[in-house]
């Protein structure tokens, strides 16, 4: 779900038909990222301003209270809010230039009957979203603090547009005054008509601007260039027209083609495909709703972390690699420092370069080796000794960088497959703090008196035959599965050189034999519970608890076992 310019246009036209003079009761934290204001008019039901800034953002009103709505403890951001915000009154909400800026502005009554201002910007920019809050163009706080060449969202410091939200809103302007603009625009020679609609107003997309290029009888792929001054009288006039249809037209357009594919727009685009007219507001908590709500967002923002972490691992490896690749010269600066010992007594001043014969290959080879002319013989043979030294040591410590950097990959895809099983607050609580402690995840700031949890993990537990089988459903389970709960008699099973759950047999004791059918059900559960459960067949290693060690300053969950056997199941249903 993305919201284009014209959605958030629509969006704002119902926005103010319903917030408008309602007041803030309580602004309440549903995530890092997530916010729900409640609001109270007089002539209505009480509502509640959903604000999200996770990738896709939205921004809506539900008419009434979401069920199971869980409540974190609320974090900085939020508690500006609540100090700044709460007993306000909606007074306007704006679309910023026509762009993905909704500002919301909110009165209240304080110290010496004085009416103060302030203003939630909420960005919803897919690439940098955020929610800030100002007063007299300065800002009190922002859902996410960043400091770029280009812009700064810190607390204290003038709110500034993001970049290219500069553009022009063509909403505004009348049809000659657009004919205007379109004739003096910084154009090269190979930009097209489509491209110079983009780059001077905000609010187009493609379906839009193909519609455009159609009604003013050009090209997609036509260049500007081209364009004579009748084909600039057509382009404006396409252009205000759709401008008027923007204003004219309410709500969304959801058009459904022969293959069942539903396309959106906020402007009619055929008369002859099926569509269904809905508002944007009740699209857009339907489109939330469907794809899990607040979890749904949250874990698709904690993917993305994971994946960025990957591939900033996967680059550390490629460098360290490339610097390996000099190491191949290290026997080679041995040799010349060896050789050039040998043959110290010769006098040979400021000379680049010296023959010799190699006398550590049979039968000798005379050999060149380039010199240093502001050194003797001996002083250069000692330089290549610290060539030499240098590109050991280089390798040694290149082999464990690229050790941990694989330890990281493979710790990574762990993450990446069990924050897809991610479903309730309990489990994406688990799976931050685990990325917290990878370094992976910032830290936010926490409530006063809020602890961190250090209770032991719970597992999955299922009794099969009176023998109980335990699961981890991710690292931080798995490491204290193995680790610290299982005895050395347990049996342990994982699916074979992929992602997924530790699965542990609890024994009360070694000499207790283990039943083929519980082995299996173990495995199937292995099976299930990783990377290959949609595959027919699955390969499962099984060992006793004892043979399996953590890897050295290892990440979490990361093990190597021995003394295995292997059992192909196919995944528990």
């Amino acid at each position: 779900m993305q919201l284009d310019s014209l959605m958030i246009c629509h969006l704002v036209n119902e926005l103010n038909q319903q917030l408008i003079g309602a007041q803030i009761r309580e602004i309440h934290q549903t995530d890092d990222r997530m916010f729900e204001i409640e609001l109270f008019r007089a002539d209505a039901k009480p509502m509640h301003l959903l604000l999200c800034a996770y990738t896709p953002t939205y921004l809506c009103v539900l008419s009434h209270k979401r069920k199971n709505t869980n409540f974190i403890p609320s974090q900085t951001f939020c508690m500006s809010m609540r100090k700044h915000l709460e007993g306000s009154r909606i007074a306007s909400v704006t679309q910023i230039n026509m762009d993905r800026i909704v500002r919301i502005e909110f009165n209240r009554i304080e110290d010496g009957s004085a009416i103060v201002s302030r203003y939630l910007y909420c960005e919803l920019l897919p690439s940098a979203p955020n929610i800030i809050l100002t007063q007299d163009g300065t800002i009190l706080d922002a859902c996410i603090h960043s400091r770029k060449e280009d812009r700064t969202v810190l607390p204290q410091v003038e709110y500034t547009l993001p970049k290219n939200s500069g553009r022009m809103n063509f909403m505004e302007f009348s049809e000659a005054e657009l004919r205007n603009v379109l004739d003096y625009p910084s154009t090269e020679d190979d930009d097209t008509a489509p491209s110079i609609l983009f780059r001077l107003f905000n609010g187009l997309n493609r379906q839009v601007v193909e519609k455009i290029c159609t009604v003013a009888n050009i090209g997609y792929d036509d260049l500007y260039s081209t364009l004579t001054g009748e084909g600039k009288d057509k382009l404006a006039h396409a252009l205000y027209n759709v401008a008027q249809e923007i204003a004219d037209t309410t709500g969304l357009y959801l058009y459904t083609d022969a293959s069942g594919r539903v396309s959106r727009s906020a402007i009619p685009l055929s008369d002859s495909l099926p569509y269904t007219h809905v508002s944007v507001n009740d699209w857009i908590y339907q489109e939330v709703s469907s794809s899990g709500g607040v979890i749904a967002a949250a874990v698709k923002n904690l993917e993305k972390q994971i994946h960025s972490a990957w591939k900033k691992e996967l680059r550390k490896e490629r460098k360290i690699r490339e610097e390996m690749n000099e190491t191949a010269k290290m026997e080679e600066y041995k040799l010349w420092g060896n050789l050039l010992s040998i043959n110290a007594w010769q006098k040979v001043p400021h000379e680049k370069s010296i023959t010799v014969s190699n006398l550590f290959v049979d039968p000798p080879v005379d050999i060149t080796i380039p010199l240093n002319p502001e050194l003797n013989l001996s002083s250069n043979s000692q330089l290549y000794f610290k060539k030499y030294n240098k590109l050991k040591k280089r390798k040694e410590i290149g082999a464990e960088k690229i050790k941990e950097c694989q330890q990281m990959q493979e710790y990574l895809n762990n993450l990446a497959f069990f924050a897809a099983d991610v479903k309730d607050r309990k489990a994406l609580d688990a799976l931050k703090e685990e990325l917290k402690a990878a370094g992976i995840h910032k830290q936010e700031t926490r409530r006063p008196g809020h602890k961190k949890n250090s209770r032991n993990p719970e597992l999955a537990t299922v009794t099969v035959d009176g023998f109980t089988i335990y699961i981890g459903r991710n690292n931080v389970q798995n490491e204290y599965l193995t680790l610290h709960k299982a005895d050395k008699q347990d049996v342990w099973f994982h699916a074979q050189k992929i992602p997924g759950s530790h699965v542990v047999i609890h024994r009360q004791d070694a000499r207790e034999e283990i039943p083929e059918n519980v082995l299996l059900h173990a495995a199937r559960l292995a099976a299930k519970h990783s990377q290959g459960r949609d595959s027919g067949k699955v390969s499962v290693d099984y060992t006793l608890i004892k043979y399996v060690k953590k890897i050295p300053q290892g990440p979490p969950g990361l093990v190597n076992y021995s003394h295995q056997k292997t059992l192909v199941v196919t995944p528990e249903p």
